[in-house]
């Protein structure tokens, strides 16, 4: 996908921190803020979180894209930026945003093939932006999902619906339902089963169908736009 205008490098779309900084630097997005490099997603509106039952793994904040831009920019580079969060040890950060029609313009997919064959979306696209080490830890969605990267690298293990029940997924009444307990980082793993491992580049979209776990890691600074779709009647 060297034509996508986002990859396309030198080119006046092509995205880097500060050239979204710049082109989008009002818009806001969610940032969950953790005090390590793991992100699991967390229902911050469950009553366990709200009541003070569950103690959530990371937090989440609003933020303006200038602001991601910069924090994500001076992480990279080693320095120490004040906290938003309560972690006053030191922060980390994995933004997501809803995806307007002149950044899909950038990775230049929006109403063209194969997606349109695919189905029809069901929830707006998403961007997102995370730092060098950054973890989503094993989870699934229950659409299909399609997954285009757009700058750095980005690692992904996957495991089929067959898996879950070895992965010990957390149950619907968890305020971390879809994610898993186990880890494959962590001794302990199943054993029994094996993971599809895949390097995203710039330019490469991935395609994967609901219910199928994935362990998503960034080695570089990554931004990756999402669409969850909802399957054509055959």
């Amino acid at each position: 996908a060297s034509h996508w205008p986002a990859t396309k490098a030198g080119g006046a779309r092509q995205w880097t921190l500060q050239t979204l900084a710049q082109r989008y630097g009002r818009d806001w997005g969610l940032v969950r803020v953790s005090p390590c490099l793991d992100f699991p997603f967390v229902e911050m509106s469950h009553p366990y979180v709200e009541n003070g039952v569950f103690d959530p793994p990371a937090r989440e904040v609003a933020m303006q894209m200038v602001e991601i831009a910069d924090r994500l920019g001076q992480h990279e580079t080693g320095k120490t930026v004040p906290p938003v969060a309560m972690y006053r040890a030191g922060e980390y950060y994995y933004w997501q945003s809803s995806v307007g029609e002149d950044m899909m313009r950038d990775v230049d997919i929006d109403g063209t093939e194969p997606f349109d064959a695919m189905g029809s979306l069901v929830q707006q696209p998403r961007l997102w932006l995370s730092g060098s080490g950054s973890v989503s830890p094993t989870h699934y969605d229950v659409s299909d999902s399609v997954l285009v990267q757009v700058l750095g690298r980005k690692r992904m293990l996957l495991w089929p619906p067959t898996a879950l029940q070895c992965l010990d997924p957390y149950p619907n009444s968890h305020p971390l339902r879809r994610r898993t307990r186990m880890d494959p980082r962590r001794e302990g793993f199943p054993n029994n089963i094996e993971a599809f491992e895949v390097m995203l580049e710039p330019g490469d979209v991935l395609m994967f169908p609901g219910r199928w776990a994935h362990f998503t890691e960034s080695h570089t600074l990554s931004a990756s736009v999402s669409l969850r779709m909802r399957r054509y009647a055959t």
